[in-house]
């Protein structure tokens, strides 16, 4: 079967795509990267895809309360960074920290490189997919334990080790019906901050305010007398264990990153 495939204004067609799908009935028939092309190129991919059809070389995605955009043909820009790996679009992790871009790391720092074959001590992969931030969880206990610190009304609690910070650090993102009373309150939190580059450098720091990685429910509570709502918040971050020889763990940069960024893609050769 032919496709003739519009997005916005890029029109391509797409030879035998359709039929290929039916016939595997998604069923087993291989890797499957998606109709559009967002991933890193392939030289033979099994079901044909829009954007490397249509010659479209450059995008950029963004997700917003409202909705998001996928942005194509966007222009080359002067400060994007040169892509690790093969599989995944991905990036080299040199550090995350909590509230300041200038205090030292907790993770993802040079003591992370413990072998001769590590060209950055962690990786990141932008993914558009994943909901959360996904990362090893020494790491994470460690993350929480400095937002903790960094955070007033956390660090007030008891807690000395950093298990124990991180527990506290949970529990008061989890209790912010007490103390949130709109958007605006996430602010008290303390921001991440990730620094991204190749396999030689420090290319740029991003910040992830709470506003991008914090999330709140509205739950239900029904007393004998009455009923009410109840905010529950909690950080959109989880558990990945994804250790590699040449980028030690690796952190997928899941919906807060494009929550907070508009995020540019390049196929070309080098990949950006």
């Amino acid at each position: 079967a032919t496709d003739i495939v519009s997005i916005n204004a890029v029109t391509t067609v797409l030879e035998d795509g359709v039929m290929l799908i039916e016939d595997y009935q998604l069923d087993s028939f291989g890797p499957f990267d998606g109709l559009i092309g967002l991933g890193v190129p392939k030289n033979h991919p099994l079901v044909p895809q829009f954007l490397p059809t249509a010659g479209v070389q450059r995008f950029s995605l963004c997700y917003q309360k409202a909705g998001g955009a996928l942005e194509m043909d966007v222009p080359e820009l002067s400060t994007a960074m040169e892509q690790i790996g093969t599989l995944h679009w991905g990036l080299g992790l040199w550090g995350i920290s909590a509230g300041s871009s200038e205090v030292p790391v907790v993770a993802c720092g040079t003591d992370a490189m413990t072998s001769a074959s590590q060209q950055t001590p962690c990786g990141a992969i932008p993914d558009s997919g994943t909901t959360y931030l996904m990362g090893p969880m020494s790491q994470i206990l460690v993350m929480y334990a400095s937002l903790c610190d960094a955070w007033e009304r956390c660090a007030a609690m008891e807690g000395k080790t950093d298990a124990e910070k991180a527990v506290n650090f949970k529990f008061m993102v989890s209790a912010c019906n007490e103390w949130l009373e709109d958007d605006e309150g996430l602010e008290e939190i303390p921001s991440l901050f990730w620094r991204f580059g190749s396999s030689n450098e420090t290319a740029q720091t991003i910040e992830l305010t709470p506003w991008s990685y914090i999330a709140y429910l509205e739950v239900d509570v029904r007393g004998q007398d009455k009923h009410a709502t109840h905010k529950v918040c909690y950080p959109m971050i989880g558990e990945y264990e994804y250790p590699t020889s040449t980028s030690g763990s690796i952190w997928i940069a899941g919906l807060p990153l494009f929550y907070q960024y508009k995020v540019y893609f390049d196929q070309t050769v080098p990949m950006k």
